[in-house]
Formats: structure tokens, C-alpha cells, sequence
């Protein structure tokens, strides 16, 4: 497919994505789904593309306004095409590496260009965008050009510039950058070197990760559910700090686990696993749709100690002091895993935190007496917030004198610096993951 093609289905598709408030990679796979014509390799592209440009949109926006402020002949905006077009042309300018499938203008978008633009050659256009892409107008303070530069909320860099002053832009490149496929082996049905072989068997390219060793990682995105292997339940395609989650909960067989926010139940999958499907896994979760699937897929990996059970129907008081380890992988902002999603940029706001944070407390004060003497309570999110994590727990052992952190550091290689309460904190620029938070209490 030519170049201006797809840019037009790119446009298409962002005007579709700043309509409507549903999530961007499912509103990308109805709209390819529609359109059978698109070959595999056209519809990687324009995903790409797309997602590319809306991890990067407030910079382009910001380029495009000081030249439409520069040039205010060009400022009427009568279609979409006026405005994302340009966007296209900047953000293939200024990273033309990303996206080799799609020569950068200015000749291969001039069939989409001159309609729109019948007075302005893109070629100008590109050299004054190449003048203009270190933001050298733009003069504001040190955290906004930041916030400009790598596309943030200004209130997120600035949280993150006063937790790790020296770390901040690398935090934020890697955010910026698509996530490794990492994929947790099934070990109830096969062991890691048996899944890798029948996966590279596949035509799909999957290496060791070096942790956890449940772990493989794969270098390019993949239809799972034309993976025979994933079909008979081999594999899961789930993040490592998704899996050192379930590790540092350290059950064992025969153990009582409550999981007071399965979802569909990644993590409780991964703990029956390592329970060596002996035990019982109580999975809860508020909904039916998410505790359907994780039905479905305990049954495709034949994990048989799991019992989904909807919130309302779930009676703490009967497992009071009993369990051997409760998790409470609690609702969050979600912005650990904002490589992934980048829309989570603009779509989580400050107050938002707060709430979260109230409401994880709340989780936390429910699910505690669950737990026996001797036993784990762990709490996880995918926020990199202080608000939602390490404040949090602070809150939560001022009032509840029976437990006490445990560091488990050790037990993951990859050299984690230990936050208060002995908490860990997963960072996409410091380790082969996204942004988790982990806290293990101990009720001695």
C-alpha cells in the first residue's frame, strides 16, 4: 500500500480515536477487522503509525501551533486531513527511524498533501520542521519542555522529576517505546525449552528471558489465537513484572489464596501454577464478563484450583485468618503501563490519583483479616504514583499494627532498589517490564 494510503486510514483512524472514549487498541482492531483488504504488513503499519503519533502528539501539536502561528494563512482548520496530515508529516520527519515501512515525506504524501494544501510545498514544510524540532521557541520551564518534548501531562512529569530527579527522561523515553511481548509458560502442561521450540516451530521467534524462568520474551507482536501452542493452553501472553508479582506471593502447594482483584486472572493462573495445581485459589473479581475468561482460560491450562467468585457473592468472614497469602492487585491509574496504552496519557487525570488511592485503601482493609499468622498479604499495582503505592501502604500499617513489611528483594535478580516499607518498584527503564509496585506484609 502507497504511503498517502495510509496516512489516510491513519487519519481516519484518529479521527475515529478522538470521538469516541472506548480504548485505542480495540477500536484499531475492529476498525482493520473491517477492512479485509489490508494486508498483515499494512495493518502493523498503520497501528504503528497511529499509536506513534498519538505517543508523541502534544511535541507535534506543539510544532504544528507554532507554525500556524508562524504562517496564519494555513491556520483554518475546514477538514481532519488539515491537522493530522501535517501531524503525520512532523512526526515522520523527527522520527523516521520508527516506522521504515513508511518513507518520510515530503514526495511520497504529496498525493494526499496538494488537495489540502495546494500552496504549501511539503518539502518547505519538512526543512522548517527540522529547524523547529528542538523546541528552541518554546520557552518554559525546565518540567514543561520536558512534558512537551516526550508528550506528558505536566503534573506527571513533575511527580516523577521530584521521585527520581536524574531518571526522569529515561522514564519517560522508555514509556514512550512499544513494550517487549514477554509470555509466561504453562508449566501445569509443558516446561520453558518445550514451549520455546514448538513456539519458534511457529514461526514465532520467542527466546529465554533471563527472569523469571517462567518467562519467554518475543520480539515481534503475534496472533495468539492462531497459535495451536496457545490453543492447548501452553502459554499465556502476560508482562514479567506481571509474573514477579505471583512470585514474590511465594505460595505453595496445598496452599488457601484469595485473589481479591482477579480480573481475568493472569496472576491467578500463575499462581496455580506454582502451587503445582494443589491448594485452593478464591479469585474475585467485581466483574462477570472478566471472571467468564478467566473460567475459560484456567480451563485451557488446566488449572483446576481456581474458584471464580463475583465480588457480591464472596463472604470475606468466611475465610477470616485463614488464608495463606492474599493478594490485592488493587485498580489503578494504569500508568506503568502506559508503553502499551499510550491514550493512558492524556486519559488519566491528577484528581483521579486520589480517588484511586482511597479506594485501594478501602481493598486493603477488606481483604487484611483474610490473612492467617504466618501468612502474606501483597499489594500490587501497575501505577508508578506515590500516591497509589508507597503512601498507600504507609497508611494502611499505621493502622493495622499486626503486619510488618517483608523484603523480598532478593529474590529477584535484577538488582531493585528498595523503596519505604521495603517496598519494590519495577521501572520500564531500569528492568525488562512495565511499571509495577509491589509491597509484601507479613502478619506474623
Amino acid at each position: 500500500m502507497i504511503p498517502a494510503s495510509i496516512a489516510g486510514h491513519v487519519i481516519e483512524l484518529l479521527v475515529l480515536a478522538d470521538r469516541g472514549p472506548g480504548p485505542v487498541d480495540r477500536l484499531v482492531s475492529g476498525f482493520l477487522r473491517e477492512r479485509q483488504y489490508l494486508g498483515s504488513r499494512d495493518r502493523r503499519t498503520i497501528s504503528d503509525v497511529l499509536f506513534g503519533v498519538i505517543r508523541h502528539r502534544r511535541l507535534l501539536e506543539t510544532i504544528l501551533e507554532e507554525f500556524l502561528r508562524l504562517h496564519p494563512a494555513y491556520s483554518t482548520i475546514d477538514a481532519p486531513a488539515r491537522r493530522y496530515l501535517p501531524l503525520l508529516v512532523i512526526h515522520s520527519s523527527i522520527f523516521p527511524g520508527l516506522f521504515a515501512e513508511v518513507p518520510p515525506p515530503p514526495e511520497e504524501l504529496r498525493p494526499l498533501w496538494t488537495p489540502y494544501f495546494p500552496d504549501l510545498d511539503p518539502a518547505a514544510f519538512v526543512s522548517w520542521i527540522a529547524g523547529a524540532k528542538d523546541l528552541g521557541f518554546l520557552m518554559e520551564a525546565p518540567e514543561v519542555m520536558l512534558a512537551v518534548k516526550h508528550s506528558f501531562q505536566d503534573w506527571m512529569v513533575a511527580d516523577w522529576l521530584s521521585r527520581w530527579p536524574s531518571e526522569a527522561e529515561d522514564l519517560l523515553t522508555a514509556l514512550n517505546r512499544p513494550g517487549v511481548v514477554s509470555l509466561r509458560v504453562n508449566r501445569l502442561k509443558t516446561d520453558r525449552d518445550a514451549c520455546r521450540e514448538r513456539l519458534v516451530a511457529e514461526g514465532i521467534a520467542a527466546t529465554d528471558a533471563s527472569f523469571p524462568d517462567s518467562a519467554l520474551s518475543v520480539s515481534k507482536r503475534f496472533n495468539q489465537n492462531a497459535s495451536a501452542a496457545f490453543k492447548e493452553g501452553w502459554y499465556e501472553i502476560q508482562d514479567m513484572g506481571s509474573q514477579v508479582i505471583s512470585l514474590a506471593c511465594a505460595p505453595q502447594s496445598g496452599h488457601l489464596v484469595v485473589d481479591g482483584c482477579a480480573g481475568a486472572g493472569g496472576k491467578s493462573l500463575h499462581l496455580a501454577d506454582l502451587m503445582k495445581n494443589k491448594g485452593k485459589i478464591i479469585a474475585v473479581d467485581t466483574d462477570p464478563a472478566r471472571l467468564k475468561e478467566l473460567t475459560v482460560r484456567a480451563r485451557r491450562g488446566g488449572a483446576g484450583i481456581i474458584l471464580a467468585v463475583a465480588k457480591k457473592d464472596f463472604d470475606p468472614k468466611r475465610y477470616d485468618a485463614r488464608a495463606d497469602v492474599v493478594l490485592v492487585d488493587a485498580p489503578c491509574s494504569g500508568s506503568g503501563t502506559i508503553r502499551r496504552n499510550p491514550a493512558l496519557k492524556w486519559s488519566i487525570r491528577e484528581d483521579e490519583v486520589a480517588r484511586f488511592a482511597s479506594r485501594q485503601l478501602d481493598l486493603l482493609n477488606i481483604y487484611a483479616p483474610l490473612v492467617k499468622r504466618g501468612g502474606r498479604l501483597v499489594y500490587s499495582t501497575c501505577s508508578l504514583f506515590s500516591a497509589e503505592n508507597e503512601a498507600v501502604v504507609g497508611r494502611f500499617l499505621s493502622c493495622h499494627a499486626g503486619f510488618r513489611p517483608l523484603d523480598v528483594s532478593g529474590t529477584i535478580p535484577w538488582g531493585i532498589e528498595k523503596g519505604a516499607h521495603d517496598s519494590l518498584t519495577l521501572l520500564p527503564h531500569r528492568h525488562p517490564t512495565d511499571g509495577f509496585f509491589i509491597s509484601v506484609l507479613e502478619r506474623p
